[in-house]
């Protein structure tokens, strides 16, 4: 009689898996110190490149609606007195006894006409604002009134009517003088403007200071509590 073979023994059940620990005090305090860290040099760069931005479109009112504008409107001012003082000086020289004939000035009178012109176009293609641009318009209209009128000037003048010129000579007197007004505002305005742009190139440099400043400290505490942190766990 043969033994009869021993039953399969039932395999030994699987033990249940053990539960995921949860993340220790160490841990948690590592990842929020990183995930800090992280959004503070997001923020850092972010704020620096608005501030890059803001600096860029001030340092450009600073270059062309300051130094560019001051600029021509200076060269503008004397060039308009000169056309002016030409005038006195003509009218001087025909008034000299044993003068016959006037001084020939058209060609002077043409350089500084067309210096005029010039500067004016310049100065048209700067950025300018509303008030700016009304000043220039009450330029413009005065210029050319007063260069109309100083051509009555040299007129009577070359004809030899020395008191038609000294007439039309204080005739147009307004006209250059409001022209020489408008230039003063808007040089005037133009300063202003420029001291303007200047106290916010400082705004800006404070507030970039203040904030690099207070993501350095705070940079500086999440490296101190990462530090705990390590000596906490050991």
């Amino acid at each position: 009689m043969t033994d009869a073979p021993p039953p399969p023994s039932a395999s030994p059940p699987s033990a249940p898996r053990p539960a995921r620990p949860p993340l220790s005090r160490f841990l948690r305090r590592v990842t929020v110190c990183f995930a800090l860290l992280v959004v503070l040099t997001w923020a850092n760069g972010f704020f620096a490149i608005a501030q890059l931005g803001r600096f860029d479109d001030e340092s450009h009112d600073a270059i062309e609606g300051g130094l560019a504008s001051t600029a021509v409107l200076g060269q503008l001012a004397s060039s308009l007195a000169s056309f002016r003082t030409l005038e006195a000086t003509a009218l001087a020289a025909a008034a000299l006894p044993g003068t016959d004939r006037p001084v020939p000035v058209d060609r002077q009178r043409d350089r500084l006409r067309e210096q005029v012109e010039r500067l004016s176009r310049q100065y048209e293609s700067l950025d300018s604002s509303d008030e700016q641009k009304r000043l220039f318009m009450r330029f413009l209209t005065g210029w050319y009134d007063y260069e109309a009128r100083s051509r009555l000037v040299y007129r009577a003048l070359a004809t030899g009517q020395r008191a038609a010129a000294q007439s039309a000579f204080a005739a147009d007197r307004d006209a250059f003088d409001d022209a020489s007004a408008a230039v003063a505002e808007l040089i005037r305005i133009t300063t202003v403007h420029g001291h303007a742009i200047e106290e916010d190139l400082h705004g800006i440099f404070r507030s970039s200071l203040w904030f690099l400043l207070a993501a350095a400290a705070g940079i500086s505490i999440l490296v101190v509590g990462l530090v705990v942190a390590f000596a906490d766990h050991e």
